[in-house]
């Protein structure tokens, strides 16, 4: 046994050598010259390296971005071999104004990064990809991510390119979106033609069938599925000596797939003028308060507080007459107009991308705030599909990404206030009157189109909608791949590599690149710009 004299001793020895080393240390620190002195003659001895491999390979690793230079392609500073786009606006990238293309058979647009792989760790890249084809080009488009380090590498690839849908959908005519709803154990769309679908087809891939019943003679249906309210809702006008235009519901009854229509009622007419022109009825449901909301409009687009239980003007007006209304009851939510009502100022044309009209508008509610969707320019020339939102309810105000107003003219952009969501390409040309939903956790952006723009025919399309880090709405498709560190790269550079491995003819493009690092064994959380997961079920 030692004495105690000796354990005090020993304490007051550990006690002085650990101020001794915490001297050194700060000499180090800021006195590096005399640490190097004191240290070569023998005065104090070093302290012990961090041990940062190990340290590594056993200390938890916390979730952590790794800087991308110029992730959104901004510029062309940080990449090799990097094309970007000639006309960002119209494809509408996911952040910033810019994005990248490759077109097939090009070299990959690579970035070596200032990051060596440590062990342990899980490289997750994430990227934003769509093709952006050329007018009638329907070449497939595929993107390619990777991540290299030395001879280890990781490669996804993805079919990003717009497709068109099958069965009836496709062989015949659809006018005025892709109004689908929900039915029992079927999709039903309302268009100039009807189709059905069951719920256990893919709504972009599966077989679209002819629905076994005729619509009313009336156009641009709308339709609502509620437990209180099942109906459609159409439109009638007449453009010419007789100036009227007015929407129409229909209830609906039966269940999918057969339906008969009960009796017409008007919910909205106007007389004598385009100002307001009462057209192209949506209707949404906030599942959240109950309330039902008719969207409308050509020129400028409106909103409307329907009753839930009857579809109609929520307010009990004697007539359904628009000029009869008191203030209020109807919002002006959209405007792209030239001179009609507060239209732009005289001679406005357009932006160069979607000439001075709208209509087609649609609701929906997601992230707690209000979408307004619409259909911008003409639809035998220059129809695009943009947004706009609201945190402030469904009658707005509306604001665009850049916090312009929607309903007013912005003399400096030489527009009014509107996000493109989405532009022409491939064969679907002159994308219009769009209608968004949800099944699980998965959006969908339904809309009508043509292949070229003055054919007469329009056809029903469907595209998967995401939502964007900042919370917009995007057709763009964000693609994962990840890297799980191992010997030959561990200690090695990594490098992120995008291309475009499709068919000839095809473009891709690729914006919005995000990296982090997570432990190898646990599956790093979706990035910020990836949409969150679906909600469980609901338990039985």
């Amino acid at each position: 046994k030692r004495s105690t004299s000796l354990d005090s001793l020993l304490a007051s020895l550990d006690s002085l050598l650990a101020t001794i080393l915490a001297l050194a240390a700060g000499l180090i620190q800021h006195r590096p010259s005399m640490a190097a002195l004191l240290l070569s003659v023998g005065a104090i001895a070093a302290p012990a390296p961090t041990p940062t491999a190990l340290s590594a390979a056993s200390a938890p690793i916390k979730i952590a971005n790794i800087e991308i230079a110029n992730p959104s392609f901004e510029s062309a500073a940080g990449w090799q071999q990097l094309t970007r786009s000639r006309a960002p606006e119209v494809h509408a990238p996911p952040l910033g104004k810019q994005f990248a293309t490759a077109a097939a058979g090009s070299a990959a647009t690579t970035q070596q990064l200032n990051v060596v792989v440590q062990p342990n760790s899980r490289y997750t890249l994430t990227v934003w990809a769509r093709s952006v084809n050329a007018p009638g080009v329907t070449a497939a488009t595929t993107a390619e991510i990777s991540l290299v380090a030395a001879s280890s590498s990781a490669v996804a690839t993805a079919d990003v390119g717009v497709k068109s849908l099958r069965g009836a959908a496709a062989s015949r005519p659809s006018d005025d979106g892709a109004n689908v709803f929900i039915d029992g154990a079927f999709r039903v769309h309302f268009g100039d033609t009807a189709f059905v679908q069951p719920l256990s087809e893919d709504p972009i891939g599966g077989l679209w069938s002819d629905a076994s019943f005729d619509l009313p003679e009336e156009m641009a249906w709308g339709q609502i599925h509620t437990p209180a309210l099942k109906a459609i809702y159409g439109t009638r006008y007449d453009d010419g000596d007789n100036l009227y235009s007015e929407i129409n519901i229909h209830k609906l009854v039966g269940a999918a797939p057969s339906y008969r229509f009960g009796a017409s009622t008007t919910v909205l007419r106007h007389v004598g003028s385009e100002d307001p022109w009462v057209i192209d009825a949506h209707v949404y449901h906030d599942a959240d308060d109950g309330r039902l909301w008719l969207s409308w409009g050509g020129h400028h687009c409106y909103v409307s507080e329907l009753d839930p239980s009857s579809g109609l003007l929520k307010g009990d007006f004697a007539s359904a007459d628009f000029s009869s209304h008191p203030a209020g009851t109807h919002a002006k939510v959209l405007s792209w107009a030239e001179e009609v009502g507060d239209g732009a100022r005289p001679g406005w044309e357009g932006d160069g991308l979607s000439s001075a009209y709208m209509e087609g508008p649609a609701l929906f509610k997601h992230g707690g705030a209000y979408w307004a969707f619409g259909s911008y320019g003409a639809l035998d020339r220059d129809y695009t599909i943009r947004a706009c939102r609201s945190t402030a309810g469904a009658q707005g105000p509306y604001y665009d990404k850049d916090g312009v107003d929607c309903t007013a003219f912005d003399e400096a952009r030489n527009k009014f206030g509107a996000t493109m969501v989405l532009g022409p390409e491939a064969d679907h040309r002159v994308p219009g009157h769009p209608h968004v939903w949800e099944e699980g956790g998965t959006y969908y952006l339904g809309y009508d189109y043509r292949a070229t723009p003055a054919a007469e025919v329009d056809r029903m399309g469907i595209r998967k909608l995401h939502w964007a880090a900042d919370g917009w709405p995007t057709v763009w498709t964000p693609l994962q791949v990840s890297l799980d560190a191992d010997a030959s790269s561990v200690g090695a550079a990594l490098t992120i590599s995008i291309a475009n491995v499709g068919a000839a003819g095809s473009v891709a493009a690729f914006d919005a690149l995000e990296l982090t690092r997570s432990p190898i064994g646990a599956p790093p959380p979706p990035p910020s710009s990836l949409p969150p997961p679906p909600p469980p079920p609901p338990s039985s």
